[in-house]
């Protein structure tokens, strides 16, 4: 495992939202060409283990936190896509609740909500993540990391 620190192996304008494109899409076609990755920084030699809370679930009834807000104000729980496959047999049946917010079911896409409104959706990570249509989830809904998420039947 290596330090990605080399900043002559990175585009040169380097966006505060697309480091796959920016970062590591240079430095694996640069260790693909045949350039060691020891080149790309130092190696870690006791790279840090982080510990991420895992969801529980009990019969129809998920309950996971808040582990990371990003800058658009979009929080990303704890609770995968499997999880909630293994829990319910269909996603228009769930009711999320975060704070005093109830948001009914699932959406594949930020568009199917109207504008301001929350919503909830399964980022690229397959994690739910809650949101406010163009605008901030975690300023509009009061949300804040480690805060407890819940999800059961309608």
């Amino acid at each position: 495992m290596y330090e990605l620190n080399n900043q002559k192996n990175f585009l040169k304008n380097i966006s505060n939202t697309f480091h796959g494109r920016d970062l590591f899409a240079p430095v694996g076609a640069w260790i693909a060409s045949g350039i060691p990755p020891s080149k790309m920084g130092p190696r870690l030699l006791t790279p840090t283990q982080l510990n991420m809370p895992e969801a529980t679930q009990k019969n129809q009834w998920i309950e996971g936190e808040i582990i990371y807000i990003d800058h658009f104000g979009n929080a990303t729980t704890n609770i995968s896509l499997e999880l909630i496959e293994k829990t319910y047999s269909s996603t228009d049946t769930i009711e999320i609740s975060a704070g005093k917010e109830k948001i009914n079911g699932l959406v594949t896409g930020y568009y199917q909500v109207s504008l301001g409104q929350p919503g909830a959706i399964l980022n690229s990570w397959n994690q739910l993540e809650i949101f406010s249509r163009e605008n901030s989830a975690e300023k509009k809904l009061k949300l804040k990391l480690g805060q407890p998420v819940t999800l059961k039947t309608k």
